[in-house]
This record gives C-alpha cells, structure tokens and sequence, in this order.
C-alpha cells in the first residue's frame, strides 16, 4: 500500500472570480485574483497532474478551479491565458449539460436573495435555527453554519429544505450562472485540462452508498463530459472535500489517475502506485497576505 501524497507539490482550490457582490459567499475580486496570479507566477511553476514527477527549478503548484461556474469563463479563463498559466477547471457534469446549479450554490443564492429583499429568514433544521434578517456582514458565517447541518442530513430532506427555502422567498432569486457545452470545449481547447467533480455535485462520504450512485457520480459523469469535449478524463475531484474509505476506492478503480481532495492532511491509503491523491488547499480570501499565508501552508502549523 503506498500513501501517494505529494508533498513537494502545492495544489490549491478557488472557486468563484467575480466583482460581483455575494454576502454568504463572497467570489475572489478579478484585482485579487490577478495579484495572485502575479505572486504564483513569481514563485512557483504551474504544472498539470501529469507532470507531477517532472523536475522544476522552481517550487510546483497546480491552481484547481472547482464548480464550474460561469465567472470562471469570463473572468479567470481570460486572465490565465494572459499570463500563460495552465490550470485544471473542475466540473459538474450535470452542470454543464443541462445548466443545474448545485445544491451548494441553490443554498447561497437562496441566502442572498433573503438579504437583498430584507426579508426574515426561518430555519429550524436539527436544533439548528435562525429567525431574523440576516445582515451581509454575517452572512458568509451563517450560510456556512447552515452549510455543516445540510452535509449531515440525506440528499431527500436536503433539496425538500433548500425547495422550502425557495418557496417562502417573496421577491427575486438571485441566480448564478453555470458553464455551458460551448464555453467547456473552449476551455478545453485552450490546452486547460478538464477533471471531473461528479454528476450532480452530491456528497459521497456515506458508508452506505450504494454501487449504482457511485456509478452515476463517478462514471456516468465521466462519459458525459468526455462525450462533450471528445477527451479522456483522468481527474476527478470530490464535491465537498468529502469522501469515505469505499468512496476513494471507487474512483480508482473506474481508473481515475488523479484523486482531488480538500485538505492537505490526514490523505487516503491508495493501494495502486498508477493513481495519485492529492491533497489541496482552499484558496477564497480578498486578502492577498491571507492568501499567501494559506499557500505556504502557515495556517495548518499554527
């Protein structure tokens, strides 16, 4: 059995790059973003998973980009093609092909939607509740609190929660946007590798799942996003950080190469030498030091 951790490799994992004002989940600022870009170019060589065991001068560093959301085109994918660094965008098949918006962002839309129309807000979910008008300075907290409590119930009680949400709301939804086909063989085409970050963005650490959705998640997933851009696909990355022993077990043997996580400590076993885990570091401030300061991996020591 081999441990495949890479410890001679930063893997980072951003998510939203927008201007856009978003209180439970504030994107990445394009000023930011293009401030980070600079530092990592500077610094370190952006790699793909496959040149993982290359020799560099420099430090490696691989920037994963997870979701598959719509600011991604627009606003990262013009700016790393500026300064010429690769990337590895992970997406939801179900996304992309039929424009659905996972159940994490549904929440964070729905969240916003509340505060840009000041209405109350009620929940009442496993002791967990909030009745009030959430303001924007704690928003970001209250979501993620809401967050943990919904990663613990199943996929059922889940969405009837997030669908009760919806229907309460009096005013407009926000809406975020998903990539599309088109704008995902763009990427593609650009010389971007594309991993896969399950079908429909579900949580795969029960014990308990069974073999068909694993299949859906993990394979199914796989064929309809290779059947878009017309290239194999060797990454896959599991939506949530969360995984299960089982889980992880399943993607190597759908024959995966690289398995994404989201933490950097506490990795898998891996019983096949061919397949690599990896472990990464969240990447979301609009602070450039606190960004750094995840990179070097300063807030794991302390």
């Amino acid at each position: 059995m081999l441990i495949n951790e890479m410890k001679d490799v930063k893997v980072l994992c951003l998510h939203k790059i927008t201007d856009e004002k978003f209180p439970s989940w504030p994107g990445m600022s394009l000023k930011t973003f293009e401030r980070l870009l600079r530092y990592i170019n500077r610094n370190y060589t952006v790699i793909f998973p496959n040149q993982i065991d290359e020799k560099y001068k420099k430090p490696k560093l691989i920037l994963t980009f997870d979701d598959g959301f719509e600011d991604f085109y627009l606003n990262a994918f013009p700016l790393l093609k500026k300064q010429n660094i690769p990337a590895v965008l992970n997406v939801v098949a179900k996304s992309i092909s039929e424009g659905y918006v996972i159940w994490t962002q549904q929440l964070n839309d729905i969240i916003d939607s509340y505060i840009k129309n000041n209405q109350k807000i009620c929940v009442d979910i496993d002791n967990f509740k909030i009745s009030k008008h959430i303001s924007e300075n704690e928003a970001e907290k209250q979501t993620l609190n809401l967050f943990l409590k919904l990663i613990e119930v199943d996929e059922e009680r889940r969405i009837s929660f997030i669908s009760k949400l919806k229907e309460d709301l009096k005013g407009k939804l926000v809406s975020t946007k998903m990539m599309d086909k088109n704008q995902l063989k763009d990427v593609s085409n650009a010389g971007f590798a594309i991993g896969c970050h399950s079908m429909s963005h579900s949580i795969l650490n029960k014990v308990k799942m069974h073999d068909n959705e694993l299949k859906y998640e993990i394979e199914n997933s796989r064929t309809l996003i290779q059947n878009i851009i017309e290239k194999e696909i060797d990454i896959f990355t599991f939506p949530n950080g969360l995984y299960s022993e089982y889980s992880v077990k399943y993607v190597q043997k759908a024959g995966y190469k690289y398995i994404m996580l989201g933490t950097t400590s506490n990795l898998p076993i891996c019983e096949d030498n061919n397949v690599k885990i990896l472990g990464r570091t969240l990447i979301y401030s609009n602070n450039h030091y606190k960004n750094i300061f995840r990179i070097k991996n300063l807030h794991n020591l302390l």
